[in-house]
C-alpha cells in the first residue's frame, strides 16, 4: 500500500469569505493538516524525530486549482500523499473532493527539511531511510514554475506580522501568508479564484513588516510581499499568482 492519508472535514464559517467563497488560507490550511498528520504516521518522519535531529519541514512552494467550488458547511474528504524524495525534499499532493466522490480541487507542493538552528537545508533522501511504497500520481502534468516577479507600479500596502501568524517553528504559517494578500486585493464578488500559486522565497517572522504590491494582467493577479526594514529590506519574501475563473 503506498504511504498517503485522508480525512472527512467539515467546513466552517470563517474557512469562507464575506461572498461565501472558500478562503485559499482556508485550502492551505486543510492540506496542510493532512499532510502533517500523515507525516507522524511515516517512521524516521514524525515531529518528535525531526525535532531531534534539529529539523523541521518548509514548504516553498504550492499551487491549487479549483475544480468546483465547495460549499458553506460542506463536508469534503482532503486526500494527500507524497511522492519519492529527492535530493532537496519531497513532492506532495492533495485533492479535495466531496462524499460522493466529485472533485473539488487538486493541489500540489514542494517540501524541504531545513535545520532549525541554521536555517539552511538538509537533505531529505539522506534523512529518510523509511518505506519506499510512494504513489507516482501527480495532480498536474507539468512542475510548478517558479512565479516571475516585477517592478512595482503601485503604492502597495503594508501589513505587519502579528502573533496570530506564528505557529510552532517560529515562523509565520505557511497558510497564513494568502490573508496579507487577499486583504490587499479585496476582490469583488464576482471575482472567483480558479488557480492559487505561491511561492515562499525568506521566512516571515514576528514582527516582520511587508508591503504587498499587485499588478493584474488580464484574469491573472501576481503579487509580491517585499520587506520593509532589516536585513531583509528590498527582498521579495513571498509572490503569489492568482488565475481568476
Amino acid at each position: 500500500m503506498t504511504i498517503g492519508y485522508e480525512q472527512t472535514y467539515q467546513l466552517r464559517t470563517g474557512d469562507f469569505d464575506r461572498y461565501a467563497h472558500l478562503l485559499p488560507s482556508s485550502i492551505l490550511d486543510v492540506f496542510q493538516d493532512v499532510a502533517g498528520v500523515n507525516a507522524e504516521q511515516v517512521p524516521g518522519m514524525t515531529w518528535k524525530e525531526l525535532t531531534n535531529a534539529g529539523l523541521f519541514w518548509v514548504v516553498t512552494r504550492i499551487k491549487y486549482e479549483v475544480i468546483e467550488t465547495p460549499q458553506l458547511h460542506e463536508q469534503v474528504i482532503a486526500r494527500t500523499w507524497p511522492l519519492a524524495p529527492t535530493r532537496l525534499g519531497f513532492q506532495r499532493e492533495y485533492t479535495m473532493r466531496k462524499l460522493d466522490g466529485t472533485p473539488l480541487v487538486k493541489c500540489s507542493s514542494d517540501w524541504i527539511l531545513m535545520d532549525y538552528k541554521t536555517r539552511s537545508f538538509a537533505s531529505a533522501r539522506d534523512f529518510y531511510n523509511g518505506s519506499q511504497d510512494f504513489s507516482e500520481e501527480k495532480v498536474f502534468e507539468k512542475k510548478l514554475r517558479k512565479i516571475k516577479t516585477f517592478e512595482p507600479e503601485d503604492a502597495g500596502e503594508t501589513f505587519q506580522v502579528h502573533f496570530v501568524d506564528i505557529d510552532i517553528n517560529g515562523h509565520v504559517n505557511n497558510s497564513k501568508y494568502p490573508n496579507f494578500v487577499m486583504n490587499s486585493l479585496d476582490l469583488s464578488e464576482d471575482e472567483t479564484i480558479k488557480t492559487f500559486q505561491i511561492d515562499y522565497r525568506h521566512e516571515l517572522r514576528a514582527g516582520s513588516t511587508v508591503r504587498i504590491h499587485s499588478k493584474r494582467d488580464g484574469n491573472v493577479i501576481t503579487s509580491m510581499g517585499i520587506s520593509t526594514e532589516g536585513d531583509t529590506a528590498g527582498e521579495c519574501m513571498f509572490a503569489t499568482q492568482i488565475e481568476l475563473a
